[in-house]
C-alpha cells in the first residue's frame, strides 16, 4: 500500500500527465456480508457527488471508477452508500491474476476539514492518514480469490464506530473507526497477495500480511512501522509480496 512520507504533495510527476499517489491500509476484523442492506429511503447523489442526507434515510453515492495505481486505467466501479448505521460498499475489479488472493481495505477520513494534503481528486492525501485533525481510521473491508477470468466483487457494510480491524491501532497510530457515515471521505483500496497458498488460508483474504514478507507498506521491504509489525492482526507471514494495485475515492 502506498503512503507518502517524504513530505512531497502526494503526486508524481511523469512524462505523461500527473500520477496520483493515495494511500491505503487495513486490517481483518469487520462484518462483510454478501449482499447490500439498503434500510429507508434511498437518495441517489447529483453527478458532482453524493445528495443530501435524506433526514436519517441512506444516500447513495455516485459511482466511481476504481483506478489502477500503475497508470490510472479505469478497471472497475465501486458504489457506496451511506445510512445513519454505517456505509454500504460494492467494488467490482477486472484485471486481476486468476487464483490470486485479493483484500480490500477502508480508509476513513472522519473530518475532512483537518485534512492538510488534497489532491486532484480528495480533500484527504496520504500523510492525512497518520494525523489527529481528520480524525482518520484505515480498516478491512473483505477479501476473495479472483475469479478464472480476473473478476472479484467486493461486498459488505462498515458500521458506526467499528474499528475492531483497525491496522492504525497495533502501530500505535490514531483509530477512530467510522464516526461519521455521511461526512467521511471513504477511500477503498484493492491489495494483492499473489498466488493463493493453501497453508496461508484465511490469512490471505483476512489480513493486510496474509502469506506475504510484510504488508507490503509503502512497499515491502521498506522500513516501516507497517511492515516491522509481526502481530496475529496483520496475518501470517509467507513467500508471496503485497503490494496495493486499485483503488476508488468516494468524497462526502
Amino acid at each position: 500500500m502506498v503512503i507518502r512520507t517524504d513530505g512531497t504533495d502526494g503526486l508524481q510527476k511523469s512524462s505523461g500527465p500527473r500520477r496520483l499517489t493515495i494511500l491505503a491500509l487495513g486490517a481483518a476484523g469487520l462484518l462483510v456480508a454478501g449482499s447490500e442492506v439498503v434500510p429507508g429511503p434511498t437518495v441517489l447523489a447529483e453527478a458532482g457527488g453524493r445528495a443530501p442526507a435524506a433526514q436519517g434515510g441512506a444516500v447513495r453515492d455516485r459511482d466511481q471508477p476504481v483506478l489502477r495505481f500503475s497508470d490510472l486505467m479505469q478497471v472497475g466501479t465501486s458504489q457506496l452508500v451511506r445510512t445513519p448505521n454505517g456505509v454500504n460498499f460494492k467494488l467490482r475489479a477486472t484485471g486481476l491474476e486468476p487464483g490470486h488472493a485479493y483484500t480490500l481495505w477502508i480508509v476513513a477520513f472522519n473530518e475532512t476539514a483537518g485534512c492538510l494534503e488534497p489532491t486532484e481528486i480528495s480533500f484527504c492525501g496520504p500523510s492525512d492518514v497518520v494525523s489527529d485533525a481528520a480524525q482518520p481510521d484505515m480498516m478491512y473491508a473483505a477479501g476473495r480469490i479472483a475469479s478464472g477470468t480476473g473478476t472479484a466483487t467486493f461486498a459488505g457494510h462498515l458500521g458506526v464506530g467499528a474499528n475492531s480491524g483497525s491496522l492504525n491501532a497495533p502501530v500505535g497510530f490514531p483509530a477512530y473507526g467510522l464516526l461519521d457515515p455521511y461526512g467521511a471521505e471513504i477511500h477503498l483500496v484493492v491489495h494483492h497477495h499473489g498466488p493463493k497458498l493453501p497453508g496461508f488460508m484465511p490469512d490471505m483474504i483476512q489480513t493486510v500480511a496474509g502469506g506475504c514478507t510484510d504488508a507490503g507498506i509503502p512497499e515491502a521491504g521498506v522500513p516501516s512501522p507497517f511492515n516491522e509489525y509481526m502481530g496475529p492482526e496483520y496475518g501470517r507471514r509467507g513467500p508471496n509480496t503485497c503490494s496495493t494495485i486499485y483503488f476508488a475515492v468516494h468524497k462526502p
